[in-house]
């Protein structure tokens, strides 16, 4: 045996698992079977143990932050006494991830220890491992493919790891007090300050040559790796007994078996000795245990490989390398941990068990040179860390530091990865591919291994046929309990017989209700229990019979055979409907009509019918052939009167005759106006009036007239005038004309002309005629003198218009006087700018204007301003001016300056009257200012809580402005207050949005200010929206339209639930009305919506099936016949209250025609398909646009 040394690596641990299944059942089986059995899950009682505590953070050991956060949590511990004490084998556990997200584990019990297995102490004693108290199942997350979950159950812990998705979890007693909460965390939030090494790389090989009696045996994977167990002493002092030490071992090699069982490798505990005494290993390092070990057992112990396990975390592990069924050399240690800080550390202790273990099994590392048929590595974390540290890395012959290989998905478990804290090992990666192989071969060709020694306890499990029924009606139960059981105990609540022993029992139910179903079932190994609530749903038959009362045209109906397990359809006779049990209805006409009433549920339908007959009084109603046109008028008046009147009184405003009793009267009007008419009609049942108001329009002959307007010389606007006139034709009087009622018309010279309007419409027309003058008007000119100069400015203007200009009017802008009718004018103009001047010239043939834009220019004195910025004592003058021919700086202090931009030093600290004296050949101006030299206040500030959350939100605000501030103005905006004078103010924020903050500090010298944009944000809850889109038969695709969530969880209706999805399709698998749920959560809380789908799309008509889809739909339906019907068929679509919304016709000869729904609201209908000798509804659903 050669001497090793162990090197012990400091760099935290980073672990990326989830967990696998394994037991003499496959993990991929077990997995697939506790899925196929979704829908007896969702039946089975549901455990809800659970109750958040409080959420940590932060957790540190002094020294650093090793959990970012946890949930703390209470098990309740009447679940602890119920889990261990029941017969059942499956379990339904809620679990909450977060404080308010939980999920459903669906569990199933698998055993650790063979069933020959002994727990022995190093004291003498002996425990049969069935004599303690606990249990173990393995089970995935509810609606999550892919998850995995171990669950181990103690009397007063649970241990578990949970994974699902990207998220993998452990669960675990928070500290050793029997008081002490559990912690649930995401693994990636735990970072070690400690990590494994592992002493392999520095022993020499073993000669292997031999040391298998057999290895031409090929072998399936069926037999077990027994596993020889010891606890050393610390464990016990750590655990403080036997049955801790027990507890923690146990839950320990579940999770190290599962990883195996992922590799097809099955193994299971065949003796485990646990040191109450001291032990007789001891050392400075993983070496000197195992060489204690290996001479302690020196190949004599109870199963296949032997491990020793204590808490020396800092020794790593070692072991000897493919020493499967070379018993001297089959040992192996572990240095474990069992918490950190009392948070527990399973998933570290998993990862060196299992590692040490795979030594066993005949892998190297895969850092090491001896992969890939080319003795070369799998990957460098090993050899790069190593590198890093100054060492000589393990794979060295093949390492190319420039150039390492390291995983972006993780490491596997015989790698080094765990030493980067960005890598880590990927428990779903397992051992890999290669390592994977080799220890499946060290397996296959062992021939020192038995078949697995396991209990095979049954697994309570059945099914029924049917499961829904109408009374009454026979059920077949069949077992589908595994592990061959010898005995069952059924019992059916409601059924007949109530209880049965049979393995396949047939129960009668005779009364409507929902009804438990449970099952015991016994083998030589053990029992299990199956109870399934509310399994079995009894419907009764449907019954329809009804009384009504009538009065006038409404009806009441009264259903003599409601039941709430019913569902009802009315139909009216008049095309109306109803799914009311008991409707009123109001016919539109009297007469007589054919009521029915289908009561239908799933059990099946019955309708009955009656005559019903409904009567109404007389609605007034009229029409005429003619309404409008030339006096004399003649009109025909037909009666449109509803409800058989019998007696018609018409009164004729205007008309001849002005009355009359006849049902249809002729009447003549002969004089224009407008005129009201009036019927009341008259029977048995009352009477009615209905008065037309200016329903008849008589006409008159059109009269002419217009009005002239000059636009500009020889141009002239026309306006017709006329009345009653349809249409206009004008005679400008040198031959033109125009149809336009408004023309514009220029003449070409001057002179009078007789212009003439004709007015037409229906009844004739009119002609009017007006005599014209046409003149030119003038034509407008003027001259100027100076145009430009100093304030005041003298000019003068002189007309100088055409000789036709009878008189003018001058208009001068800015000018001293603004008008003037005179031909020469002198104009003053006082101050700076430029003026607009215009000449207006009027004469007998109109008026032509002049508008000068800009003509005179004003100058003025100079204008100017300055600036300074004030640099201690230094001051930087700048400024601008306008105008100016020359400045001078005065500063105030004696000192002057003709520099445009000066810089000026002040000798003494104070305040200074700064004067610009700036000057042009028009005016000098002076501009003064005041500065200060010394401390000005500097404005600053930060918030001293959290600035951004959910509303409402309370901010501290914190001054931090200089010493030099005196007095202080904030401004919130969407705070409440608003403003404040405070220094230091406290706002509350009760509005969503983001909001600047402004501070402004002042003293004598001035004030300075702070504005931060967008410093607060405040956040709301989600709004939950979603589209469903129907797809076609089954399937539909859905697409989340949520604010403001960061997480979405989903509820299918048919148990299915997806987390975190925005879109996917989804195919149910039955027809039905399913709610479908979505949950949109973020910090602030969660919101819930709903939409209900409705897939019900086949029904039968003259004996074939009739297809419906898309159902739900948004504004059209497919109806697809088996065989395409010989003869047109009528359609009708319902709503909800029984109202008739569409109909039409679908044609012979065809299979699938498309009818038109578009415009209707989204909501439930009816559609109502006949030819004429049978009639058939279908229940459909419409989404909206």
């Amino acid at each position: 045996m050669h001497k090793i040394i162990a090197t012990a690596f400091t760099a935290p641990l980073i672990i990326v698992f989830s967990i696998v299944f394994g037991s003499a059942l496959s993990a991929q089986s077990f997995i697939q079977e506790i899925h196929s059995n979704l829908s007896i899950y969702e039946k089975m009682e549901l455990h809800s143990p659970f109750s958040v505590k409080e959420r940590i953070t932060d957790l540190d050991d002094g020294e650093r932050i090793f959990l970012n956060s946890a949930l703390t949590m209470d098990v309740d511990e009447s679940f602890f006494d119920e889990i261990l004490n029941s017969k059942q084998r499956q379990l339904r556990v809620e679990m909450p991830i977060s404080e308010r997200l939980s999920i459903e584990l669906h569990l199933r019990e698998v055993e650790v220890f063979s069933s020959d297995a002994v727990i022995k102490t190093s004291s003498g004693d002996e425990i049969n491992p069935s004599d303690h108290t606990f249990r173990t199942f393995w089970g995935v997350v509810g609606g999550s493919t892919g998850s995995k979950v171990s669950f181990n159950v103690y009397p007063d812990r649970i241990m578990a790891f949970v994974s699902f998705g990207m998220h993998d979890f452990t669960f675990g007693k928070y500290g050793q007090s029997d008081n002490a909460p559990h912690i649930l965390y995401y693994n990636q939030n735990l970072e070690l300050p400690f990590s494994f090494s592992c002493g392999v790389d520095k022993l020499d090989r073993i000669d292997r040559e031999g040391k298998h009696d057999n290895h031409s045996s090929s072998r399936a994977l069926t037999d077990c790796v027994n596993i020889y167990v010891e606890a050393d002493y610390d464990l016990y002092q750590e655990f403080g007994s036997v049955s801790g030490v027990i507890d923690h071992v146990t839950g320990l090699f579940s999770q190290v078996f599962i990883i195996f069982d992922d590799e097809s490798i099955t193994m299971d505990i065949s003796e485990l000795l646990v040191w109450d005494t001291p032990s007789p290993y001891s050392g400075s390092d993983a070496e000197d245990y195992l060489l204690d070990f290996t001479d302690e057992l020196d190949g004599d112990f109870n199963g296949d490989l032997a491990h020793l396990i204590n808490l020396e975390f800092t020794f790593g592990g070692i072991a000897w390398v493919n020493v499967l069924c070379f018993d001297p050399l089959a040992t192996a240690f572990s240095g474990i941990t069992s918490n950190y800080q009392n948070v527990p550390t399973y998933s570290y202790s998993v990862f060196v068990v299992a590692h040490e273990i795979g030594h066993n099994l005949g892998s190297e590392h895969t850092h090491a040179c001896v992969w890939n048929n080319n003795d070369t590595q799998i990957d460098d974390c090993g050899n790069e860390f190593a590198h890093n540290q100054g060492s000589i890395p393990e794979g060295d012959a093949c390492f190319n530091p420039n150039s390492p290989i390291i995983p972006t998905n993780g490491g596997t478990i015989m790698s080094y990865c765990n030493l980067f804290q960005n890598v880590g090992i990927n428990f779903n990666l397992g051992f890999g591919s290669q390592p994977g192989d080799l220890i499946r071969g060290t397996v296959n060709s062992a021939n020192c291994l038995g078949p697995c020694a396991g209990f095979s306890p049954p697994i309570a499990n059945f099914s029924a046929d049917p499961i829904f029924v109408c009374a009454p009606m026979e059920v077949f139960f069949i077992d589908l309990s595994e592990n061959d059981p010898t005995t069952w105990q059924w019992d059916f609540p409601g059924g007949t017989p109530s209880t049965s022993q049979d393995q396949n029992p047939i129960v009668t139910y005779e009364t409507p209700g929902v009804y438990d179903v449970s099952l015991e079932v016994e083998n030589s190994d053990g029992v299990d229990f199956l109870f399934l609530t509310n399994y079995i749903t009894v419907e009764e038959n449907p019954e329809s019979d009804f009384d009504f009362i009538v009065d006038g045209l409404s009806i009441w109906f009264d259903n003599l055979a409601e039941s709430t397990n019913v569902s009802y359809f009315w139909d009216f006779g008049d095309g109306n409907s109803s799914t009311e049990a008991s409707p009123f209805h109001e016919y539109a006409v009297g007469g007589i009509y054919e009521v029915s009433l289908l009561a239908f549920n799933d059990c099946g339908d019955v309708q009955s019918a009656t005559i019903v007959e409904v009567f109404e009084a007389p609605e007034a109603d009229f029409t005429a052939d003619v309404e409008t046109g030339c006096a004399p008028l003649q009109v025909q008046f037909q009666n449109q009167s509803t409800g058989s009147p019998e007696i018609f009184e018409w009164e004729f405003e205007g008309g001849n005759p002005d009355n009359s009793n006849d049902t249809n009267p002729l009447v003549t009007y002969d004089e224009p106006g407008i005129y009201n008419v009036k019927l009341t009609v008259t029977n048995a049942e009352g009477s009615s009036t209905l008065e037309m108001d200016s329903f008849i329009v008589v006409l008159r002959s059109p009269v002419a007239g217009f009005e002239i307007d000059s636009i500009d010389g020889r141009t002239y606007w026309f306006q017709d005038t006329s009345h009653y006139a349809d249409s206009v034709h004008w005679v400008f009087g040198d031959t033109t004309i125009s149809s336009d009622p408004s023309p514009v018309y220029e003449f070409e010279s001057d002179g009078v002309y007789d212009m003439t309007l004709i007015a037409f419409n229906d009844c004739g027309s009119d002609t009017l005629t007006a005599e014209i003058e046409v003149i030119t008007p003038p034509v407008v000119a003027l001259e100027f003198s100076d145009t430009s100069g100093c304030a005041p400015l003298e000019v003068e203007f002189i007309n100088l218009s055409s000789a036709n200009t009878d008189s003018v009017l001058w208009h001068f802008t800015g000018g001293n006087p603004g008008e003037s009718f005179m031909d020469t004018v002198t104009v003053i103009y006082e101050e700076g700018g430029w003026y607009e001047v215009s000449l207006v010239a009027f004469g007998q043939g109109g008026i032509d204007t002049l508008i000068m834009d800009s003509l005179i220019f004003v100058q003025t004195g100079p204008e100017t301003d300055f600036e300074f910025e004030v640099d201690g004592d230094t001051v930087h003058f700048s400024q601008t001016m306008e105008n100016e021919t020359g400045w001078l700086w005065n500063f105030g202090d004696g000192n002057t300056s003709d520099d445009k931009n000066p810089t000026h030093i002040y000798e003494m600290q104070g305040a200074y009257q700064v004067t610009l004296t700036v000057f042009n050949e028009c005016d000098t101006i002076e501009l003064s200012q005041q500065l200060s030299i010394g401390d000005f206040p500097v404005a600053n500030f930060e918030p001293s809580t959290p600035f951004s959350g959910c509303l409402p939100l309370t901010v501290n605000y914190e001054n931090l402005s200089s010493d030099h501030a005196e007095s202080f103005e904030w401004f919130f905006e969407g705070g409440n207050p608003e403003t404040s004078t405070d220094s230091n103010p406290t706002v509350v924020y009760e509005s969503k949005g983001v909001f600047s903050v402004t501070l402004i500090a002042s003293n004598f010298l001035g004030a300075d200010t702070l504005g931060m944009v967008r410093l607060v944000e405040i956040n709301d809850k989600p709004v939950a929206a979603f589209d469903a889109f129907d797809l076609g038969g089954k399937e539909f695709q859905f697409e989340s339209t949520s604010l403001d969530a960061d997480s979405l969880n989903w509820d299918m209706g048919d148990g299915t639930t997806f987390a975190s999805v925005e879109e996917f399709g989804y195919e149910y698998e039955e027809h039905g009305i399913y709610d479908v749920v979505l949950i949109a959560i973020n910090e602030c809380g969660a919101d819930t919506t709903v939409i209900e789908l409705l897939i019900t799309n086949t029904i039968e008509l003259r004996g074939q099936d009739l297809n419906v889809f898309p159902n739900p739909a948004m504004d059209w339906i497919n109806v697809e016949f088996e065989l395409a019907p010989v003869e047109d068929m009528h359609w009708e679509v319902f709503d909800a209250s029984g109202i008739l919304v569409r109909d039409g016709q679908l044609s012979a000869g065809e299979t699938t025609q498309r009818l038109d729904l578009s415009g209707l609201s989204a909501g439930s209908y009816f559609l109502r398909l006949g030819d004429g000798e049978q009639l058939e509804t279908v229940k459909i659903q419409l989404t909206g646009n």
